[in-house]
């Protein structure tokens, strides 16, 4: 039996295609005619023989020989279907579809891409999407309905609507009484909605219209597994297997068919004939699914998530959807802080979700995707009875998030009564309160946390930074003191009383603690970093690089050390080619090192050095490669001193930059965001849309297209054009940025209570960015609303403590109440930005 290997090989088949759509040949009896028809006839032969490989390639001479003609890439394209591959196919059909000019000539080919769109989008997990595929088809012949319906019928029974996916089987059924798969979909129903008489009577009536069908065969092999009766699921899945195991591909429906099926004959004792699938499963790729996914489990074990999910990754391009692939995966990407890709890989797994992790952190994911109710709904299924502690704080997040403040509460302080112990709740909870300006009340929360868990930092660290803040500096040094006392070798508790120590404006006291914090651990990188910032800020510049060259011996793959480095260098010529040879000498020491190679790569392109760059990317590539990390860093580079090099209207460095990162990258969103902003700049719109276009294609979820377009209309006044392309990124996915912008338009627009409505509804479903709040203290302001500015000021204030800006303009505002607050903020706001010229007339006014 071939092996999987032929998948990733049938997509790359259909990628960039040239789709041409226009009439028939004039001379239909001409050899090329029958020579079209003999590769379309041999295509459809080898389709049927479950040789998806020759299929593919006699579908592609026949294109070679009547480009014009639609049938062969739609045999493509279901090879791809039929192979699992979703993404690629929905691809293939976008393509298609754009280059159908007159629809109401094509309206059954659109009715065909649309259907097969749909399966492609179900296959994916994008259930909704799907649905609105369905939707398009207008006109469709009976045949067409039928198949609509059923394909309806399945979307819905993944959601879990049971009700509405009854309804379109028996839709379906109507149509044609003989067709066997709304049968089959309507016995599934019946089944999941604890019905299984009647489950086991409708697949009786599929078995008498279609005897031969293998979905009717997998489906009573699952049906028994599901209900134990392992005989008759062996006799299902093997029967089944006779039509799906033809493919020389390891199509998705083939590995889990036979994954089921390998499971029955472990539980019935016959493990000979199990091993016998086994095999075939193991000789299913090079490198092999179950050895990928063993090795994948190995090294997330270890905590090496990077080769974990290269490994995942693997598997998932050989078997498109492989469940357990798909929730490892998104596990970890949720782990590396990817939440949006852990949601798109969980997401489809949600309702096969019983309990444990996967619904947990799902659900966490989508709260940080401010879809608090869908994590909510989730999590009150997966805990009716509010009895786990874990699920129940996650549930009053959720509705904290959601904006539901009463039952957030009441849901966080009943986990809290469960686990008492949950110190990083607490600290999590006294944030919000905080937030809500409830002081007293989050004090509350830290100190119980301290008491009950005095091992935890993260709540005395928030005491003490509470304490400075209203001003308490005697409360604030008490809790560092008792800190050191308990435990007098935490390294953070130094550091927290030196920064202590630097806002009352002691800097030699903090240096004292950040060298004592040094001689206990040289190896910390904290206090050599901290150490440099503050002599940064006092402008002893030697000091600072010393310390911050200290800290990246430490820990060369730092980025935020490298960065600190560079930045205090790169004003003067000599100083940051210093800082370049202290790199390479670095990365000469340590070998495995990223961190010194990337800083090398960007000093690379901000000289010009297109060659060094080309050569330091292909290093620190194979090293990554070799650590089995992805090569996104080296794109990042690409991607940051491209977006420098075109805020400096450096027009033609930015243009060889974007060239050389995107031969290496060209998927990368960021580089071509950057390379259609540039187009834009030059004045060249018609090529900026083609490139969005195709950004587009590629990350269809994604909004920053629609963003960078929409810039492009608001900076030359084309406001409206501007508003409507940000709504329609907000669609992919809103965010606290876009509603900024829209503000910003609206406030441009000579709109201010649109800009205020918008901040408004900002403020509510991202109750925790303090740019929002920011605003809108700053709108109030200019309407001459004093109490609701100053009320957004400390909104943002508590959120971001460092907001100089927030903690300027409140000063100001403060200072003219004659309030004693006002030398406090503007301090802290001096403190902050002591260059910002605003900021210093403020803070001198206040003192004066």
């Amino acid at each position: 039996m071939d092996t999987v290997r032929h998948i990733p090989f049938i997509s790359a088949l259909l990628l960039g295609l040239a789709l041409v759509l226009s009439g028939c040949g004039e001379d239909d009896a001409s050899q090329s005619e029958v020579e079209y028809l003999s590769h379309m006839d041999q295509a459809r032969f080898f389709q049927r023989q479950g040789e998806l490989k020759a299929s593919t390639q006699e579908a592609r001479s026949a294109m070679e020989l009547k480009p014009e003609q639609i049938d062969p890439y739609f045999l493509l394209i279901d090879n791809l279907i039929t192979a699992g591959d979703g993404l690629n196919a929905e691809r293939q059909l976008q393509e298609l579809r754009d280059r159908i000019d007159d629809e109401e000539e094509h309206r059954d080919n659109l009715n065909r891409i649309a259907l097969l769109e749909a399966r492609a989008l179900l296959m994916q997990g994008q259930r909704e999407e799907a649905l609105e595929m369905i939707a398009t088809i207008e006109d469709a012949d009976s045949n067409m309905q039928v198949e609509a319906l059923v394909a309806e019928g399945d979307v819905f029974q993944s959601m879990g609507r049971m009700q509405d996916a009854r309804e379109a089987y028996l839709a379906a059924r109507e149509l044609d009484a003989q067709a066997v798969m709304p049968v089959v979909g309507l016995s599934r129903v019946a089944f999941l909605s604890e019905d299984s008489e009647q489950a086991h009577e409708l697949l009786s009536e599929a078995l008498e219209l279609a005897p031969d069908d293998s979905e009717v065969w997998l489906w009573k092999g699952q049906l028994a597994h599901r209900e134990g009766d392992m005989e008759t699921a062996r006799e299902g899945y093997t029967r089944a297997l006779e039509d799906i195991g033809r493919y020389d591909v390891m199509t998705y429906k083939k590995y889990e068919t036979i994954s089921a099926l390998i499971d029955v004959l472990h539980e019935m004792g016959e493990a000979s004939q199990a091993f016998v699938y086994e095999e075939i499963l193991a000789d299913s790729a090079p490198g092999t699914i179950r050895s990928a996914m063993e090795a994948a489990r190995d090294e997330y074990e270890r905590g090496n998530l990077d080769r974990a999910a290269n490994h995942l990754q693997e598997v998932l391009e050989q078997a498109p959807g492989h469940e357990n692939a798909s929730i490892l995966l998104g596990m970890i990407r949720f782990q590396q802080g990817r939440v949006a890709e852990a949601e798109e890989l969980l997401g489809p797994h949600a309702d096969s979700a019983e309990r444990g992790e996967l619904t947990r952190v799902l659900a966490a994911a989508r709260i940080q995707l401010e879809r608090p109710e869908e994590a909510r709904k989730m999590l009150e299924q997966l805990d009716p009875e509010q009895s786990d502690p874990g699920v129940v704080a996650l549930l009053g997040i959720a509705a904290l998030a959601a904006g539901d403040d009463e039952a957030g509460r009441e849901l966080i302080e009943h986990s809290l009564s469960m686990a008492p112990d949950n110190a990083t709740l607490r600290a999590r909870y006294a944030r919000y309160l905080l937030a809500q300006d409830e002081v007293d009340t989050a004090i509350e929360q830290l100190e119980t946390a301290i008491e009950r868990v005095p091992s935890a930092e993260e709540p005395r660290i928030l005491l003490a930074q509470v304490h400075a803040r209203l001003g308490d500096e005697e409360r604030a040094q008490g809790v560092i003191d008792q800190w050191r006392e308990d435990q007098p070798n935490s390294i953070r508790a130094i550091n927290t009383g030196a920064e202590l120590a630097l806002a009352r404006g002691e800097p030699d006291r903090a240096r004292a603690l950040y060298r004592q914090a040094i001689d206990k651990d040289p190896d910390a990188v904290d206090p050599h970093f901290a150490l440099g910032n503050l002599e940064a800020r006092t402008g002893n510049r030697d000091e600072a690089e010393t310390h911050f060259r200290n800290a990246a011996r430490v820990a060369p793959d730092n980025q935020q050390v490298l960065q600190a480095l560079v930045s205090i260098t790169r004003h003067e010529e000599e100083a940051l080619a210093g800082t370049m040879e202290f790199f390479s000498e670095l990365a000469e020491e340590r070998e495995d090192a990223i961190g010194p190679r990337l800083a090398l790569l960007e000093y690379a392109l901000e000289q010009d050095d297109m060659e060094q760059a080309e050569a330091l990317a292909v290093s620190v590539e194979n090293r990554l490669q070799e650590a089995g990390r992805s090569a996104d860093p080296v794109a990042g580079v690409f991607r940051g001193t491209a977006e420098r090099a075109l805020g400096a209207e450096d027009l033609d460095r930015t243009r060889r930059i974007i060239r050389l990162g995107r031969e290496r990258y060209r998927n990368h969103e960021g580089l071509a965001l950057i390379e259609a902003r540039l187009q834009f700049q030059r004045e060249r719109p018609g090529e900026a849309r083609e490139i969005l276009r195709n950004v587009k294609t590629a990350h269809p979820d994604s909004p920053r297209p629609f963003m960078v377009e929409a810039d492009y209309y608001a900076a030359r006044g084309e406001l409206d054009q501007a508003l409507e392309l940000y709504q329609l990124g907000r669609r992919k996915e809103d965010s606290a940025g876009l509603i900024l912008r829209m503000a910003a338009v609206q406030r441009q627009a000579g709109n201010p209570d649109e800009a205020l409505s918008l901040l408004r509804e900002g403020t509510e479903r991202f109750p925790d960015d303090s740019r929002l709040h920011l605003n809108m203290a700053m709108t109030y302001q200019g309407d001459g609303d004093r109490e609701s500015a100053m009320e957004s000021y400390r909104r943002a204030i508590n959120l971001d403590p460092n907001n100089a800006i927030a903690l300027n303009n409140l000063a100001w505002m403060y200072q003219e109440d004659e309030r004693e607050e006002a030398l406090q903020l503007a301090e802290r706001a001096y403190r902050l930005q002591p260059r910002n010229a605003s900021i210093v007339d403020t803070y001198g006014w206040v003192l004066l």
